[in-house]
């Protein structure tokens, strides 16, 4: 959670729950500033939607017209509560009218949608120097945690949305579907990401672990 790396513009994470929104308005108030036609892009996810940071940063957001781009991760049980029972408005982008916030709610599970809808609300974010609120309704599989026993959803719940919606599984059919891809290849290009995704940890199971003297490095100014 806690990286971060600013050669590519990546503030970093937040381990408050909606602390990170307003960050991202302070960030895009600077791009406006300093007119560098820039936009940012701040992640959280629909538990967040129900606090104060969320609804102080889509007000002030809108009132300095500020190019934010609000992007929420709707998994439907935040931590352990469900969307239905944690938020009297389950349409969590109508939230963004009463903003005057322009805002759209797509199928979070499908690369393509997702990836087109990312692009027009870029481009009216940058555009228009105006926050944006992009809802992607998805599916948590897995626990919040690794100790997570998942007593509050039923099992069969995610197997179902598993075998219905996987991702990865979506994009593969559409590849196939649209002759893009031959099933081989698909084989091949699953081996392939195994391979890497097997030499990166054995990577990082060799490293060395970092000196103690590091933990007191970029702590205080100078």
């Amino acid at each position: 959670m806690h990286l971060t790396d600013m050669s590519t513009n990546f503030v970093g994470a937040n381990p408050i729950v909606g602390a990170n929104i307003p960050i991202g308005a302070g960030l895009a108030f600077a791009c406006k500033y300093l007119q560098n036609g820039r936009i940012v892009v701040v992640f959280f996810g629909e538990g967040a939607m129900n606090t104060g940071a969320f609804h102080e940063t889509a007000n002030l957001a809108s009132l300095w017209k500020l190019p934010l781009l609000m992007v929420c991760e709707n998994n439907r049980y935040a931590i352990s509560v469900s969307l239905e029972r944690s938020s009297a408005v389950t349409a969590l982008a109508e939230r963004a009218a009463s903003y005057g916030i322009w805002h759209e709610e797509v199928d979070g599970m499908t690369v393509w949608v997702v990836w087109e809808a990312a692009q027009r609300a870029a481009e009216f974010c940058r555009s228009h120097q105006q926050p944006v609120l992009l809802v992607c309704n998805t599916y948590r599989f897995v626990g919040h945690y690794t100790r997570d026993i998942l007593r509050y959803r039923p099992p069969e719940e995610a197997r179902e949305m598993f075998r219905m919606n996987d991702p990865i599984h979506l994009a593969e059919r559409e590849l196939m579907d649209n002759c893009a891809v031959h099933p081989d290849g698909l084989v091949e290009l699953r081996d392939r990401i195994k391979v890497e995704l097997d030499r990166a940890a054995e990577a990082a199971k060799r490293s060395e672990e970092p000196p103690v003297e590091w933990a007191m490095e970029d702590v205080y100014a100078d």
